[in-house]
């Protein structure tokens, strides 16, 4: 079955100015990334902070422009389309940010800014204020919240009013940029219980991006790891937190706390430094930080290792074991 969504080989590259003399560097944000999404599955995209997790979303929506790879969306290539063209498509594509009162026009009164996205669409009047009431019951809100502005809501409400905004074309797709990352942890609970309950009852496919484990582990079908603008695992959300098989992986997941003291894992404190964006790179990415690395990990960039159904890892040497030949 052809993917909702299937990213091949993404770069977004940036030129950066270097001191003075017109002199710039070359920053490469996202390299060589892959990964698909199925309809109605949550694909979690985690990672430190600075790993190219944010600008992969936004380039994978064409929100900027990717430097180079493919994007297909219900196979068709969006790398090709006019502006015009993507334009028409963007109902089926939306977002949702980390920050919701940035996300609002503070101007505007709740139902004018739910209802924008169908005002670009050429709907109706009549039509809009009936989809507004159906969106804010839909994210759990009130009726009279239309007419209220956004300083007048809670960080939970506007985020909700967000995801409400999105959901207003009807999307196939939403990406979730760190949705929850600015919201107290009982915000966060209600928020995380909301899209799953809207993904059981739309069928809406999410990209979640985000650096919180416990989150993702809510959430998430498919989690992709990144490190340094590279995906080095992606795995079944289940397999992945019960065995990771990249090293970097293990080491994120040793930090999440555990209730169970049967399950906790012992911490992996990670030694040395995050290379540079601007480095050449030579071997693996992850070498300089790795606990268990070799020389061949110094000169040789990792094959891509099926490590069972769906399941694969970019490591020399991967904690779980091998089901197939390099890739």
């Amino acid at each position: 079955m052809t993917p909702l969504l299937s990213v091949e080989h993404l770069a977004r590259e940036f030129s950066v100015a270097d001191g003075g003399f017109g002199r710039r560097r070359t920053l490469r944000a996202v390299d060589d990334v892959s990964f698909e999404v199925d309809r109605g599955e949550t694909v979690a995209l985690v990672g430190e902070s600075g790993c190219g997790k944010s600008t992969t979303g936004l380039a994978m929506l064409r929100l900027i422009e990717p430097t180079a790879g493919s994007v297909r969306f219900q196979g068709q290539d969006l790398r090709a389309l006019s502006h015009r063209e993507l334009r028409r498509r963007r109902a089926d594509l939306q977002a949702v940010f980390q920050d919701p009162r940035g996300q609002l026009d503070p101007r505007l009164r709740l139902r004018d800014i739910i209802a924008e996205p169908l005002r670009a669409q050429h709907r109706p009047a009549a039509a809009r204020n009936a989809r507004v009431r159906e969106l804010l019951d839909l994210v759990g809100l009130p009726d009279s919240f239309a007419e209220r502005y956004p300083h007048e809501l809670s960080g939970g409400q506007r985020q909700r009013v967000g995801i409400a905004r999105a959901l207003a074309t009807e999307p196939s797709l939403i990406m979730c940029d760190e949705a929850v990352a600015a919201l107290d942890v009982s915000v966060q609970t209600q928020v995380l219980n909301l899209l799953n309950r809207l993904q059981a009852d739309l069928g809406v496919a999410i990209v979640f991006i985000s650096h919180g484990m416990a989150a993702v582990r809510y959430v998430a079908d498919r989690v992709v790891v990144m490190y340094l603008g590279r995906d080095v695992e992606t795995a079944p959300a289940e397999e992945f937190f019960a065995a990771p098989a990249h090293p970097y992986s293990q080491a994120l997941l040793s930090a999440v706390p555990e209730v169970d003291p049967a399950t906790r894992r012992e911490r992996i404190v990670l030694a040395g430094d995050v290379p540079s964006p601007f480095d050449e790179r030579v071997g693996c990415v992850f070498a300089s930080r790795c606990p268990q690395v070799q020389d061949i990990c110094l000169v040789e960039r990792p094959p891509r290792i099926a490590v069972g159904a769906g399941r694969t890892v970019d490591c020399h040497f991967p904690l779980v074991a091998p089901e197939s030949e390099p890739s």
